[in-house]
């Protein structure tokens, strides 16, 4: 069923004039590949969503001729009989290409991720009326021949340093598959249709059902019944580089999941405290080569506040990954060897209250499966866990943006013993983020990592679990739950110094007991370690206020971090400080308290 030569040249040719033609709705500068909605009468829509528990996968191919990242995907639907509902989520799959007979379809999955809403955007593309497209789902052969009259396009913007890097030359093209499922409310009255294109190129379309890969997939073509029936069928889609990417918003992030805050959200146990092992782990991808030195996570406990216990220890864990076609006990990706691990003890972790909500999230014990295990009302409060890694411990992972590098972070905890509520049980979070495939857990029965999907009673049933964590590498001496010494809030301290301009002084070992220049003075017996420069460099700073200070040199006489007074006698460089230099002044080194009492806020020290 190849296409003749001829034809392929005509239809580039149209392509490409298609391209310079819909400047308002995708930019010629960057697309790569497009192929506009049939807006005419024969146009179809076929049904892609998973409404009534069949899980709808439609792929169609497309080439590469520029190497790069696919950073934006736009794609054309409609809704049986215009009943509008609204997608929970779409689904957006890369494969390379299996050329063989009797007809070309996805090879290996490449790359995958999965857009909740909010993450993409649904505007109402154009309305045919009077005139209707038709309908179909090959899955039931259920054929409408007027099935809508409104086109919907639905735009995503992926994460440039998540994005699938597609690679190919004009000399040395390659041709890959866009593959898309998407999901709504499971027995509800909508269906959604992925919209077919005139545009034809290489092979037709195909089709497949299934929750898990690889996909028996069947070519589409035209339906009996319809004028254009049995030509091949081509889907409407867009593939574009955006000029501009939406990062986000802090440049240190390697890779980030944040916590599902609704009622769809469940807590899965990782705590040992009944001497049972439990450990989930889940992958992340990067694409910059360097140390992660903060690892962020989100969790709740069952049956809080009332129930809430304490943590002593968090155990971190980096692994290889064993891609779904080297796992031997499925097809699904997995940990691979351990390439760090750390456990993370109190004072090197802080606890914050995430966000307390009026309404309950789930509660699930992975390791004894789904039979009573799951709990709809379990928690309502999230708690976010930040933990600091000194550089000299950090992991260094290795990844450039077209050629990255999958890892796992597996977790677990560990509750105190003593003064905390003994039937305590704590659960990380999941995340509306998906990134490849599901998270795992360890089954000890087995001796192998399962992975995990929404319960059955769950709205989500079936669907792949990702969890809440990020990875940052944030290389700041100062822990940000830095408080000030003597005495201040929690992240007081490191407030400040951020607004100062993160001075180094400020990480200087003995800098809050007054050593401004963090060196010592003289020689033999004489050297001091607070002394006359020190002094120098404190006087004409003394009494001034925050503004004033900030981003000069006066942020070194700043010895307590904090300010002292209210209102118009606000100082940054008070009595405080100056009781501290005149306490420890012509001390040496020696002589000042190892660590110093503050050691708790740091990371690391500068040594000047």
């Amino acid at each position: 069923m190849r296409t003749e030569l001829k034809k392929i040249v005509f239809m580039t040719a149209l392509i490409l004039f298609a391209t310079l033609i819909v400047t308002s709705y995708v930019s010629a500068e960057v697309t790569k590949w497009i192929q506009l909605p049939d807006v005419t009468s024969q146009g179809i829509d076929i049904r892609l969503d998973d409404a009534d528990g069949v899980t709808r996968h439609i792929a169609d191919d497309f080439q590469c001729t520029t190497t790069g990242p696919i950073t934006d995907v736009h794609f054309w639907g409609s809704w049986k009989n215009d009943l509008k509902g609204q997608l929970t989520a779409i689904e957006v799959s890369i494969y390379d290409d299996n050329s063989l007979p009797p007809y070309s379809r996805p090879k290996t999955l490449l790359w995958h991720h999965t857009y909740m809403a909010g993450d993409f955007t649904e505007t109402l593309y154009q309305d045919l009326y009077p005139g209707y497209e038709w309908w179909w789902d090959p899955y039931f052969y259920d054929l409408t021949p007027a099935g809508d009259h409104l086109i919907w396009k639905y735009d995503i913007n992926i994460d440039p340093r998540m994005a699938f890097w597609q690679r190919g030359t004009p000399s040395n093209p390659k041709v890959y598959w866009l593959e898309l499922s998407t999901w709504l409310p499971y027995g509800g009255n909508y269906k959604f249709g992925w919209k077919t294109s005139q545009t034809h190129w290489n092979d037709d379309a195909v089709f497949a059902t299934g929750s898990i890969p690889p996909y028996m997939w069947n070519e589409l073509r035209y339906p009996q019944g319809h004028p254009q029936y049995p030509q091949s069928i081509d889907m409407a889609f867009a593939i574009t580089t955006g000029k501009e990417p939406n990062l986000p918003p802090d440049p240190n992030t390697k890779f980030k999941q944040p916590p599902d805050v609704n009622t769809t959200g469940i807590d899965i146990r990782c705590d040992q405290q009944d001497q049972v092992t439990r450990t989930l782990a889940d992958d992340f991808v990067c694409y910059e080569t360097g140390a992660i030195t903060d690892v962020h996570l989100w969790g709740s406990w069952l049956g809080e506040p009332s129930m809430k216990g304490d943590i002593n220890s968090i155990h971190l864990s980096i692994h290889s990954d064993i891609p779904e076609w080297q796992n031997p006990y499925g097809a699904y990706s997995v940990p691979g060897p351990v390439l760090w691990q750390r456990d993370i003890q109190i004072g090197d972790f802080k606890e914050t209250l995430y966000r307390d909500m009026t309404y309950y999230e789930g509660w699930w014990d992975a390791t004894l499966g789904y039979a009573g295990a799951w709990l709809p009302n379990g928690d309502h409060q999230i708690w976010q866990y930040d933990i600091v890694i000194p550089p000299s411990a950090a992991f260094i992972q290795q990844g450039e943006p077209n050629n990255p590098k999958i890892y796992w972070l597996d977790v677990y905890v560990q509750l105190k013993a003593i003064g905390t509520n003994p039937n305590a049980q704590f659960g990380w979070k999941t995340s509306t983020q998906h990134f490849n495939d599901a998270a795992v857990y360890f089954d000890p029965t087995t001796g192998h990592w399962q992975p995990m999907t929404y319960p059955e009673q769950h709205p989500f049933y079936g669907k792949n679990i990702d969890m809440a964590f990020s990875i940052t590498n944030k290389k700041e001496c100062m822990k940000p739950w830095a408080s000030g010494y003597p005495a201040g809030a929690s992240g007081e301290g490191y407030n400040n110094w951020i607004a100062g301009g993160k001075p180094d002084c400020w990480c200087y070992e003995w800098q809050q007991m007054g050593d401004a220049d963090g060196k010592e003075e003289g020689a033999g017996a004489l050297k001091k370690r607070i002394g006359a420069v020190d002094l120098a460099i404190f006087k004409p700073c003394f009494g001034k206020k925050r503004a004033a200070i900030n981003g000069t040199g006066c942020m070194c006489a700043d010895f307590d971090h904090l300010d002292e007074g209210a209102g118009a006698l606000k100082k940054a460089v008070g009595a405080v400080d100056l009781t501290i230099i005149k306490t420890n002044y012509g001390k040496k080194t020696a002589a000042l308290p190892n660590p110093p009492p503050y050691a708790a806020d740091y990371i690391y020290w500068i040594v000047p």
